[in-house]
């Protein structure tokens, strides 16, 4: 797996909306899949990844999910965890 998108899964890993991926949520984006929405939803730039699969965010379809945010632009990784 790449360094980029190992970082992405990281346990530790914080992600954040970028300014597109609040944009595509508060238009409640026909494109995004129900996982990707309540994940974009739920991402602030404060938790780390660990915690919001420790609140229920463990459907297989996450994974595909993040990696999808991440491509278009809608993610970030604030702190790429250890």
């Amino acid at each position: 797996m790449p360094s980029e998108l190992s970082s992405l899964f990281n346990d530790n890993a914080v992600h954040r909306r970028t300014p597109a991926g609040q944009a595509a949520l508060l238009s409640r984006s026909k494109e995004l899949s129900r996982v990707e929405s309540r994940f974009l939803g739920a991402v602030t730039g404060l938790t780390p990844l660990r915690v919001l699969l420790e609140m229920g965010f463990d459907d297989p379809a996450l994974v595909p999910a993040i990696s999808r945010l991440a491509t278009l632009g809608y993610i970030d990784i604030v702190e790429p965890g250890v």
